[in-house]
C-alpha cells in the first residue's frame, strides 16, 4: 500500500492531476531495451578451431535498471544454452556504480563479470529510445563467423547422395498408404445366387490384400467381418495349399488392379467397379492414368415389377377394395373428419325417374315410377327411396341402400355434389336416373355455393336469356339502340 503513494503522501491519480512527474517503475513499466551481442570462448582441446563465437541477447529493464542475459538455443550444439545470466543490477568493472543505458553503445565492448561482450546491434524500439533521449547509439556490426562454419558448408556443398536399396525401403515410404477398391461378386447365374458387394484394400507397404464384406440391412446373412484376411493373394490357386512361402511375382500387385478388371479370389471372380479419391489420385500421379480410365463401372438398374391396382370387383366400396390391395390385413378407410363436422345432416334431395338413351331402355310399367334421390354431403353417399304408389302393383320402400357414390361412366371419379343438378342424368348400377326437381333447401344450398354449382347463378341465366333479344333489338333499331344501351 505504501508503494501506491508518492513523496508527500499523495496517491498516484492525484499526483498525475497535480503535474508531478511519474516514478520510473510506473513510467517505464514493461519497457525493455534489447541488444544483440556475442563473446568469444576459447577452445583449447581442438586443433581445427581455437575459439567459438557464442551469440547472446542482453535485456535492460528501464523500470529498475536490472539486466538479464540469455543465449538462444541451437540444435546439436552440445552447449548448455538458454538463460546465461539472471536478472539483477550489474556493477561496473571499476566499482563506480551499476551499468546504465549510456554504457550500451553499438560497436563497443561491455565487460560483465570479467566476460567481454561485443555489442553488435539492437531492435527498433531500443534504437528509437536511445535517439529520443539523445544517448549515443554507435554503429552496428555483423557477427563474425566461426572458423569451422566455412569448412562445414564446403562439406555440405560437395556431398554426394548415394541411393541405396535397403530391405525395408518400401515399408518406410508407403507405411499407412492403402488403396481401396469397391468390387462386386455376381453369382446370380447359380441357384440361389445373388449379387454381393465387397471392399478390397491393397496395402502398399507390403503388397498384401484384404477383402471386407459390406452388409446390407435385412440381407439374411451372418455379419461376418471379412471374406479374405490380409495376405499376399496369388493369381492362381497354388497346387500346394500348405506352402508357407509364395513367390512375389505370382501374386497380385498394384499394376493388376484397375477399374473394370476381374480378380480371381480362389475361384470367385470379383469385378472392380469403383475406387476412392486417394486411389484415383495415386494412379494419376504414379502411373499417369487418365480420368476416362478411372470412370466407375455402372450397372444397369434392374426392372422392378410394377404394382398395379386391380379393377373394382363390385364387392363393397372402392375404398374398401383399395385397402385389401395396400395391406394383407385390411383396415377401415380413413374418412374426412372435418368434412363430416361441417356437412353433418346436410342432404340434397331430388325427385327422379328412369331415363332412356342408346344403352338404356325403360319398359312400360317403369315409365311412371318416381323416386326420391338423396345425396349426403357429409360422406358423399347416396340413397334412393321409392314412395309407394296406389294400385301400381309395385311395392315401395328402399330402392338403394345408402352407400358410397359410384364412379361416373368412363371415369374412376365418383359422382360429386357438382353432378347433382336438375335435369342431370346419373347412371347408378346400370340404371339411368334423371333428376326432375329439388326441394327448397337444396336450391338455396346451390345458390349459396355458386363456385360448386355455377348453373344456380341467376345472373348467368339472365344474361343467357336476355342477350339474344338485345342483339335482335340493336339490329332492328340501329344506332339509336346502341346509344341507349351505352
Amino acid at each position: 500500500m505504501r508503494d501506491y503513494f508518492y513523496e508527500g503522501g499523495v496517491c498516484g491519480p492525484c499526483n498525475v492531476e497535480m503535474g508531478t512527474p511519474l516514478p520510473k517503475w510506473l513510467k517505464y513499466d514493461r519497457q525493455v531495451l534489447r541488444f544483440y551481442c556475442y563473446f568469444k570462448e576459447p577452445v583449447n582441446e581442438r586443433r581445427d578451431e581455437n575459439f567459438r563465437v557464442r551469440k547472446c541477447t542482453i535485456y535492460f529493464y528501464l523500470e529498475d535498471g536490472s539486466i538479464h542475459v540469455s543465449e538462444p538455443r541451437q540444435d546439436n550444439s552440445g552447449l548448455m544454452q538458454g538463460q546465461f545470466l539472471k536478472r539483477h543490477r550489474i556493477p561496473k568493472k571499476d566499482g563506480s556504480g551499476y551499468l546504465s543505458v549510456k554504457d550500451f553503445v553499438l560497436g563497443t565492448d561491455l565487460t560483465i563479470y570479467d566476460r567481454t561482450f561485443r555489442i553488435c546491434n539492437c531492435d527498433t524500439f531500443t534504437r528509437r529510445y536511445l535517439m529520443k533521449h539523445r544517448f549515443e547509439v554507435g554503429n552496428e556490426e555483423d557477427v563474425p563467423g566461426e572458423p569451422l562454419s566455412a569448412y562445414r558448408k564446403s562439406l555440405e556443398r560437395h556431398r554426394v547422395k548415394v541411393h541405396k536399396e535397403y530391405a525395408n525401403k518400401q515399408f518406410l515410404e508407403n507405411d499407412g498408404k492403402v488403396l481401396r477398391f469397391f468390387c462386386v461378386w455376381d453369382d446370380r447365374g447359380a441357384v440361389y445366387g445373388e449379387r454381393r458387394p465387397y471392399v478390397l484394400h491393397y496395402f502398399l507397404a507390403d503388397d498384401t490384400i484384404e477383402i471386407l464384406e459390406m452388409h446390407e440391412r435385412n440381407n439374411g446373412r451372418y455379419p461376418f467381418p471379412m471374406m479374405l484376411r490380409r495376405m499376399k493373394l496369388p493369381r492362381e490357386i497354388p497346387t500346394d495349399l500348405l506352402a508357407q512361402h509364395v513367390h512375389k511375382s505370382s501374386c497380385y500387385n498394384e499394376c493388376d488392379l484397375h477399374i473394370g478388371s476381374f480378380l480371381t479370389i480362389y475361384g470367385r471372380d470379383l469385378l472392380l467397379h469403383d475406387c476412392d479419391d486417394f486411389t484415383r489420385q495415386y494412379y494419376k500421379e504414379k502411373w499417369g492414368v487418365t480420368d476416362d480410365m478411372l470412370e466407375p463401372v455402372a450397372e444397369k438398374a434392374p426392372v422392378l415389377a410394377r404394382m398395379e391396382v386391380p379393377p373394382y370387383n363390385g364387392y363393397g366400396s372402392d375404398a374398401d377394395s383399395m385397402q385389401n390391395c395396400i395391406s394383407l390385413i385390411p383396415k377401415a378407410a380413413m374418412k374426412d373428419f372435418n368434412k363430416f363436422l361441417n356437412n353433418d345432416g346436410k342432404i340434397m334431395c331430388f325427385s327422379a325417374r328412369f331415363a332412356e338413351d342408346a344403352n338404356h331402355r325403360v319398359i312400360g310399367p317403369d315409365r311412371g315410377r318416381l323416386f326420391v334421390f338423396q345425396y349426403y354431403l357429409s360422406d358423399d353417399t347416396i340413397a334412393i327411396y321409392e314412395p309407394p304408389a296406389r294400385n301400381s302393383g309395385i311395392v315401395g320402400g328402399k330402392f338403394l341402400y345408402r352407400q358410397d357414390s359410384p364412379p361416373k361412366p368412363g371415369t374412376k371419379r365418383p359422382y360429386g355434389p357438382s353432378d347433382m343438378l336438375v335435369g342431370a342424368k346419373l347412371e347408378i348400377h346400370r340404371h339411368l336416373f334423371e333428376l326432375l326437381q329439388a326441394d327448397e333447401w337444396t336450391l338455396k344450398y346451390m345458390e349459396r355455393n355458386l363456385s360448386t354449382f355455377p348453373q344456380s347463378d341467376y345472373r348467368r341465366a339472365y344474361c343467357k336469356v336476355i342477350f339474344p333479344y338485345c342483339l335482335l333489338f340493336i339490329s332492328s333499331h340501329g344506332s339509336f339502340a346502341a346509344k341507349f344501351f351505352d
